[in-house]
């Protein structure tokens, strides 16, 4: 049996999303989203009692996080002991 990768979702600007719907179509944790919006990097607006996301502001939100090449972030060192060690080792 091999794994197989799900089809890359795809978004039109236009679409209406609830926050569940457009976590479960990123495939994404459950608190990323509202984690997300709460910190003011992806916009919904707020009617009916539902948190609703616009198919373009995903797009939006997902540019933003656009990681540039040769801008690693710098890594961690963590002192243990005599020595310092690179975290996640």
């Amino acid at each position: 049996m091999s794994d197989s990768i799900p089809p890359a979702p795809v978004i039109h600007s236009s679409q209406v999303f609830t926050v569940e719907q457009a976590t479960a179509a990123l495939a994404l944790n459950a608190t990323t989203l509202s984690r997300e919006i709460r910190k003011g990097r992806l916009r919904c607006s707020m009617r009916g009692g539902r948190r609703w996301v616009l198919g373009s502001w995903l797009l939006a939100w997902l540019e933003s996080g656009e990681v540039e090449r040769g801008k690693r972030p710098r890594r961690r060192l963590r002192v243990t002991g005599k020595s310092a060690t690179p975290s996640g080792q």
